[in-house]
């Protein structure tokens, strides 16, 4: 229980606890337990980690950004820099909803609560996660070059792009593209791109369907 309360308190876990029906109530009925005590211990140890959530994106993160609007900045730092905090609130202001953005792996997940689509964010929202996150790691590390870097920006159809200013990703990217800088982070826009369904890989081929 004690895990399943760390799981939803650092990531929101209810959901992923279906798989763990089959391998522990088998498991708890060799110790003597019943069923009822397996679904008890799955059930109750993530929805009190998710009620107790600590760094959770998807309600501490959602959380943070209302309190910003209300509240002093100071409150939201306790989750999030505030130069993060400024960005997702900047991007509630002027994104919509059905356009994509590429974020560092790090605030990719944050940045899923403004809402927007964002690039990699979270396995549950696609199953090529841990490609997509390579990509974006090779892209902000400076290791694609000048037209691979444009064939993930073309090809996923990216219309935001959070670059933290000492990535060596802007050397991508135009000064003309810049829509706001704050502080340590600059966001850039591609006006002309719109999200594609199912991008094809530098390799040539699809990725499998998300």
């Amino acid at each position: 229980m004690l895990l399943f309360s760390v799981l939803g308190s650092t990531m929101g876990f209810p959901l992923e606890t279906l798989g763990f029906y089959s391998l522990f109530i088998p498991l708890m009925g060799a110790l003597g337990y019943d069923r009822l005590v397996t679904a008890a211990m799955i059930i109750l140890g993530a929805t009190i980690g998710v009620m107790g959530a600590t760094v959770n994106p998807f309600s501490i993160g959602v959380a943070a950004g209302e309190a910003d609007e209300a509240q002093p900045p100071f409150l939201s730092t306790t989750v999030g820099p505030i130069d993060e905090i400024s960005a997702i609130g900047w991007l509630r202001q002027h994104a919509s909803p059905d356009a994509l953005i590429l974020a560092p792996e790090l605030y990719a997940p944050w940045v899923a609560t403004v809402p927007i689509h964002s690039f990699g964010s979270h396995w549950m929202f696609s199953i090529a996660e841990k490609a997509q996150n390579s990509l974006a790691n090779a892209f902000f590390d400076g290791r694609l070059d000048p037209q691979q870097a444009s064939q993930l920006l073309d090809g996923y159809g990216v219309r935001y792009a959070l670059v933290p200013n000492d990535s060596h990703a802007t050397r991508y990217l135009r000064a003309s593209d810049k829509r706001a800088t704050i502080g340590a982070l600059t966001i850039y826009e591609f006006p002309a791109h719109s999200m594609s369904a199912y991008p094809a890989t530098f390799n040539g081929t699809r990725e499998p369907d998300s």
